[in-house]
């Protein structure tokens, strides 16, 4: 009888996402030494990138991460990959009955929860029992090249955004992402008073997927969002939707030389930055200067329907 060569088992593939050096190499090490392959992401957009074009089987996620905190990054990991494709997601916390509380809130965005000080028995009891519950990688694999094919189709789809609105050649859409009220409010009326059509969300989450849509001609993003910073929400854009259907995107901050600086660092995510002392004048300009330039010819077309309105005294969208 010939002699068999058996296919030898897969090991199973963890992210660890830490921003303290120390607590990764600890991780990583305990869990190599028991046969799992590791990688380690350093913050919540990273751990985002890695997971949508890597094959993980789970993440360990730490809950105080600069940036995009544990919670919104695994909010964000969920909305990107689906449930068939994600992997499993466990939160590391110092501060358990916090969480607890707020994953109430927020419809379980982790599959369990590991307090700090980790002890090892409890963080290989932890990830084994996540990885018997997590779908098989067949299955996830195939969602998640469904998922991300579906994601691209939707944003080229919506690239020619409809040109008529109430029987009218539309306006361009803008979308608000500011979690005070006032000033919400305040650039709601501004904007729709300049003819344009616009939308207000707080809750950084939900900007980033009602932007996924593909639906906006150009967003307002204030810088300084809690849970998800403005910048980070900004880069998600940038990496997932192309270049020529993504919205234009304004950063709106009282920190120009911080928010400034972050871009000459990473690369510049916002079309332009607009001061919020710099006043309505400036703002409307430069809205309407990225509109008329955007890469989207609908957008373009749109733009031009508040330019020929306003010429004729027109500027109200209702």
């Amino acid at each position: 009888m010939l002699p068999t060569t058996q296919k030898p088992a897969r090991r199973n593939s963890i992210l660890i996402v830490e921003d303290d050096s120390v607590q990764q190499a600890v991780l990583k090490s305990a869990l190599a030494s028991r046969g799992y392959v590791v990688e380690v992401a350093s913050d919540g957009l990273d751990a985002v990138r890695k997971v949508r074009e890597g094959h993980y089987d789970l993440a360990l996620v730490d809950y105080h991460l600069p940036e995009i905190n544990g919670l919104a990054t695994a909010t964000l990991i969920r909305d990107f990959m689906g449930e068939a494709a994600r992997p499993a997601l466990l939160a590391l916390t110092a501060f358990p009955n916090d969480l607890t509380d707020t994953r109430k809130e927020s419809e379980s965005a982790f599959d369990g929860i590991i307090a700090k000080p980790i002890r090892l028995a409890d963080l290989i009891s932890a990830v084994e029992g996540c990885l018997r519950a997590a779908p098989n990688r067949t299955t996830r694999q195939a969602g998640q090249d469904a998922l991300l094919e579906t994601n691209w189709a939707e944003y080229d789809a919506a690239s020619d955004l409809p040109s008529m609105w109430n029987d009218r050649p539309r306006p361009p859409r803008i979308l608000v992402v500011e979690d005070d009220d006032p000033q919400q409010s305040f650039l709601r009326s501004a904007l729709e008073a300049s003819g344009y059509m616009v939308e207000t969300v707080s809750d950084r989450i939900e900007g980033v997927r009602m932007i996924r849509t593909g639906a906006y001609d150009l967003v307002l993003m204030d810088y300084l969002l809690p849970e998800i910073d403005g910048l980070a929400a900004a880069q998600l854009i940038l990496d997932s939707m192309n270049e020529d259907v993504r919205p234009q995107m304004i950063g709106l901050t009282g920190a120009v030389d911080q928010l400034n600086g972050r871009q000459m660092r990473t690369g510049s995510v916002f079309d332009e930055v607009v001061a919020k002392s710099s006043g309505l004048p400036t703002l409307l300009a430069v809205v309407t200067r990225r509109l008329r330039s955007a890469p989207n010819s609908a957008t373009r077309r749109a733009a031009e329907v508040v330019r020929e309105r306003s010429a004729h005294g027109e500027v109200r969208t209702r």
